[in-house]
């Protein structure tokens, strides 16, 4: 009995623990992870082609608001994703431990980690092609019907 009782102590002293807000280096250090990582390269990528596409799709624009639109779109973005960028960085800071932030952290700084982040807009396009065509959802029914005969027909098409 003392060993449940104990048991379900800790388990409740680690689950308050975890519920406390991060401390001020740790939620520092989330917002550098979330600056420094994936999620940023990928907004920026997404959010500039997404510019690139109103402008190129919006034709009565003159050469000057085709150029206003960009900068627009760049302030626009630069303030979105300084409100992502603190939210992901909250985030981050739950979920990782402080030695754990210091370690993703100094590798996302570092000379790997940057050549890493800064490739992701020039792979991005590159894996979004290679994965044209794959349905995954299709390849898992198939393999369970397979195996078990049911989910053999395709869905209905939810439009």
């Amino acid at each position: 009995m003392r060993i449940v009782v104990a048991g379900l102590i800790a388990l409740l002293w680690s689950a308050a623990l975890a519920a406390q807000p991060p401390g001020p280096e740790q939620a520092a250090l989330g917002r550098r992870l979330a600056a420094a990582g994936d999620f940023n390269a990928i907004v920026g990528a997404m959010g500039a082609a997404e510019v690139e596409r109103i402008a190129r799709e919006t034709p009565d624009l003159s050469d000057a608001e085709r150029a206003r639109l960009r900068e627009i779109g760049a302030a626009t973005l630069a303030a979105g994703r300084a409100r992502l960028l603190d939210t992901v960085g909250a985030i981050y800071a739950r979920q990782f431990s402080l030695a754990e932030l210091r370690a993703i952290t100094a590798f996302l700084e570092g000379p790997a980690g940057r050549a890493y982040t800064g490739a992701l807009p020039r792979l991005l396009p590159q894996i979004a092609a290679a994965m044209q065509g794959v349905d995954l959802a299709a390849e898992i029914r198939a393999a369970f019907c397979r195996e078990t005969g049911k989910l053999c027909a395709a869905p209905a098409a939810t439009h």
